[in-house]
């Protein structure tokens, strides 16, 4: 419960009418602003001192609606608030009711701090202090010393000891059901550069003022709007234009906000200062230790999701981990409702890969945008008509902050922890975006070293029920792609953004290349290999490896282009309209890698033949003189070996590419039309490929007979 001291300088100060130049002010003061050219409408205030700002030399004090303002000590006027009628301020002639009388039971009302909000009491007499009174708490039989300003007739409704204020009103009708968050909430600003984010920033702060200015509006008690100046004019220490995070601490009313500010996305100093900006805002969130609101500011006004905006959503979702999107405000500025959106939601629902419930859509339309432009115009439209309308605007802002406020209130604290990996995931973004530069230069694969000694291994423990890439992709994608639900995120393909179209969903070669430490374990690819999906994923893998070692070459510096692999299934499975088409994408890797090799499963009735895509691949490569090979695997190549040293390789099965299937049946029909329109038309190219393969098959056979055993 405060003393009578603390009370007695609530409400009295110092000396009657004196400036504040002439005293040494001290927290817990009560002065008046006065001679403020910016702000006339707040000349003869009553505000609070809270301290003194070390950095202006200047003070900081609080007024009713709890704004903080820094002022210079000339600007404050000490004068006693209850003591006497001639000296006293007439912002206080409302709170001050006439003398009480002894015996009289009344209510201790308008008082903000303390313990004493509403409790009825039993006036004893005068107090020592001058302008106090001394009463019984008739619950406990306390006595306690009150200012006469703060004591009301209890069921008087003529005089009341304090009028609420808009902001005031706004905590009561907020908190009617529950209590004040005691904790302090914290807001992270988010933004592309140019969205209002700023100018946002400080409105929030200066909400009770919004409140203010509207609720004064509507009741035309102020005469005229163009008679306002902008809050920033007075509170010049909470705008800023930021290059780096930037934090501000404001006690408003009940709530405790701490705002931080981020730089921009999408700054016109490139990707490179995007990139600095995002580490900066990683590092600084790591530190805050809980974030209650993650608000990101977009501006209404746009005509249409512009690519700058794409790419700061981007580099906004690469460092939002996903437990971030419960603790999601969106915010669009310079429109005052979702009818004014020149965009759809749902566009940017897509683009933010998270659906923002209405509740969570803020539209703001910042009012004193509107009264700079009354101002210019003030000769040519209807004072009256403007001030209605300023009124209305105030009002609309000062409400749509209001819900804002409302949701952070309710949002959870999310531990900052969760950010950690953010740091991870912007180097997976990074190494997303070279390989993709990468790849528009060469085809990338995936290191044979890699898939034998890591990715066979993780097969072993994660999916051992799985035998056949066939087996282990209608898991993942579903039977020819047609799975309803989320991909399962194998390497976390399913979760990484592709930086060609902004959407979820890599191939595996790109995932594998942003997740691993090791920086080689994707490269340029130097060998197309073709192959079938139904092979044996340890069998197929271990092929691989084989060749390379009978080659002479390094496994860690042979890269594959294995479809599985390297084609972005969410993309192949299920084309977008006016996609290229698959032949045609396939036709322009192999003829960039410009070596081929064919992988059989066995050497005289391959599964091989079987498949039209490997038949087809066999063909192009024939027609584009590319270098083709063949292996096969390890076991099949045992048998194939002893069957060379004893001069029976045995028969060599037939092709008919006209009977040969396809995983995804459409691609079948594709080719076989491609063929049929071909001038060597398909019985040529069942030729031209048997006879290719059993030339590979030769060539095998030779190496087998020079090797020992």
């Amino acid at each position: 419960m405060l003393g009578v001291g603390a009370l007695y300088k609530m409400a009295v100060g110092h000396a009657s009418g004196s400036s504040a130049e002439s005293q040494e002010l001290h927290p817990g003061q009560h002065v008046t602003l006065q001679r403020l050219a910016a702000r006339p409408d707040l000349n003869g205030e009553a505000v609070e001192v809270i301290a003194k700002d070390p950095p202006t030399g200047k003070w900081r004090v609080k007024d009713k609606f709890g704004m903080i303002f820094i002022l210079a000590a000339e600007n404050l006027d000490v004068v006693p608030c209850g003591l006497d009628s001639s000296t006293r301020n007439p912002r206080f002639q409302q709170l001050s009711p006439s003398p009480p009388v002894p015996g009289q039971r009344m209510v201790v009302a308008g008082l903000d701090e303390g313990d004493l909000m509403g409790l009825e009491v039993e006036v004893v007499g005068l107090a020592p202090l001058p302008g106090m009174w001394q009463v019984k708490d008739l619950n406990s039989g306390t006595s306690i010393a009150v200012p006469v300003q703060f004591l009301t007739p209890i069921g008087d409704q003529t005089r009341q000891p304090h009028i609420k204020g808009a902001f005031e009103q706004w905590c009561d009708d907020t908190f009617a059901s529950c209590d004040p968050p005691k904790d302090e909430l914290t807001i992270l600003l988010l933004g592309e550069t140019g969205s209002g984010k700023s100018a946002f920033m400080n409105l929030l702060c200066n909400f009770p003022i919004v409140l203010r200015h509207g609720s004064e509006g509507v009741a035309q008690r102020v005469r005229d709007f163009r008679d306002l100046t902008h809050e920033n004019d007075v509170n010049d220490s909470r705008t800023s234009k930021t290059d780096a995070v930037t934090e501000y601490k404001l006690a408003m009313g009940p709530l405790r906000l701490r705002i931080v500010d981020t730089p921009g996305f999408g700054h016109t100093g490139g990707p490179e200062v995007g990139k600095k900006h995002a580490k900066c805002i990683v590092d600084s969130i790591r530190k805050l230790g809980g974030v209650h609101a993650i608000t990101i500011v977009f501006s209404g006004s746009q005509a249409r999701v512009t690519p700058q905006l794409k790419s700061a959503l981007f580099d906004i979702r690469a460092i939002l981990p996903e437990e971030a999107w419960e603790n999601i405000v969106v915010v669009f500025t310079n429109t005052p409702s979702r009818l004014h959106l020149t965009f759809g939601i749902e566009d940017l629902n897509k683009l933010l890969g998270h659906t923002v419930t209405p509740e969570r859509q803020i539209f703001i339309d910042n009012p004193y945008v509107l009264w700079e432009r009354s101002i210019q115009n003030q000769d040519r439209v209807d004072g009256r008509a403007t001030c209605e309308d300023l009124a209305k605007a105030f009002t609309e802002a000062g409400h749509n902050l209001g819900n804002f406020v409302s949701e952070v209130v309710e949002l959870p604290r999310l531990d900052t922890d969760e950010f950690r990996a953010a740091s991870k995931q912007i180097q997976e973004k990074e190494r997303l975006d070279k390989l993709h530069h990468k790849e528009k230069k060469h085809p990338q694969g995936v290191s044979v070293a890699y898939l034998h000694a890591k990715f066979k291994q993780r097969m072993k423990d994660d999916f051992p029920d799985f035998q056949s890439f066939a087996d282990l992709g209608d898991f993942v994608w579903g039977e020819y792609g047609n799975r309803k639900d989320p991909p399962v995120d194998l390497l976390r393909h399913g979760t990484l953004i592709d930086p060609a179209d902004g959407l979820r969903g890599v191939s595996l070669c790109h995932a594998i290349g942003a997740t691993e430490d090791r920086a080689d374990v994707v490269g340029d690819a130097t060998l197309f290999v073709s192959w079938v999906w139904r092979y044996n994923i340890e069998n197929f893998i271990d092929a691989l490896y084989q060749y390379c070692c009978e080659h002479y070459l390094d496994p860690g510096r042979t890269f594959v282009w294995v479809c599985f692999f390297c084609n972005n299934q969410r993309l192949w499975l299920r084309p977008a309209p006016g996609a290229a088409p698959p032949l045609d994408v396939f036709g322009k890797t192999l003829r960039r890698i410009k070596r081929m090799i064919c992988v059989l499963d066995c050497h005289n009735d391959p599964l091989y033949f079987k498949r039209v895509w490997t038949v087809y691949e066999v063909f192009v490569a024939l027609h584009l003189g590319i270098k083709i090979e063949v292996t096969l695997f390890i076991e099949a190549r045992t048998r194939f070996r002893n069957a060379v040293k004893a001069g029976d390789i045995g028969g060599f099965a037939a092709i008919d590419v006209m009977q040969a299937g396809a995983s995804v049946p459409s691609d079948a029909e594709k080719i076989k039309e491609e063929l049929r329109r071909d001038n060597a038309g398909p019985e040529n190219v069942n030729r031209l490929v048997h006879n290719c393969v059993r030339e590979g098959l030769q060539l095998l056979a030779a190496r087998c007979l020079l090797q020992p055993g």
